[in-house]
């Protein structure tokens, strides 16, 4: 939410060439949504190892 609120803001800490700051404006939806979809995908995966995999997972922690 800052990074949509204060984003060229933000990006002019980084860099002070103006090319790759208005790229970094351009892009910066995709930062918005990458922690969101990360969150989503991994969360996914764990229900879905949990749900099919369960040996594999509790043998990697009782047989160390």
């Amino acid at each position: 939410m800052v990074m949509l609120a204060a984003g060229p803001f933000i990006v002019g800490w980084f860099t002070s060439i103006d090319e790759v700051q208005t790229a970094a404006v351009e892009y910066s939806s995709w930062i918005i949504w990458f922690p969101a979809a990360g969150f989503a995908g991994l969360q996914l995966y764990g229900i879905f190892i949990g749900a099919t995999q369960t040996a594999p997972v509790r043998n990697s922690l009782i047989f160390r």
